[in-house]
């Protein structure tokens, strides 16, 4: 075979399977339509939360497309770790995501709520106990 013909062949190839890839990758995109996602549940989060307090997670389903899903719920810490669970007890200063998962036709979907968990601005240990803050007046009196 001459060198014409092989070369002739081998640009036929890399021709024929450049375009197999780009039909493969832009059949691809052809299902672009973004699914309905939903709670079934009108739930919301505070902003802020006070660290120590536990935080119930409330039940709900998620809809995709008007097809109820079941839920499973996921706690993000603020120190990188994930738990599934149905509470959570706020013990770490920062960012905590809550996040409801379902599978739906072999895809995951999710609905997330982010909060703040910070130290309150005081504390007592009882009933006796006292707490201030703020100026001194009797600095202010006396100048």
């Amino acid at each position: 075979m001459s060198k014409i013909k092989k070369t002739f062949i081998v640009s036929v190839a890399l021709i024929v399977m450049m375009s197999s890839f780009i039909l493969g990758v832009s059949l691809l995109g052809v299902n672009t339509a973004k699914a309905q996602v939903g709670l079934t549940e009108d739930i919301s989060f505070r902003d802020s939360y006070v660290i120590g307090q536990t935080l119930n997670i409330p039940d709900a389903s998620i809809t995709v497309n008007g097809k109820e899903c079941d839920t499973y719920k996921v706690v993000y810490y603020p120190n990188g770790k994930v738990y599934k669970t149905n509470s959570a007890v706020l013990k770490d200063n920062g960012i905590y995501k809550v996040e409801y998962r379902a599978e739906y036709q072999n895809k995951l979907y999710t609905k997330s709520f982010i909060f703040n968990a910070e130290q309150s601005l005081f504390s007592t240990t009882n009933a006796r106990s006292t707490a201030e803050y703020g100026v001194d007046l009797k600095i202010i009196l006396m100048i």
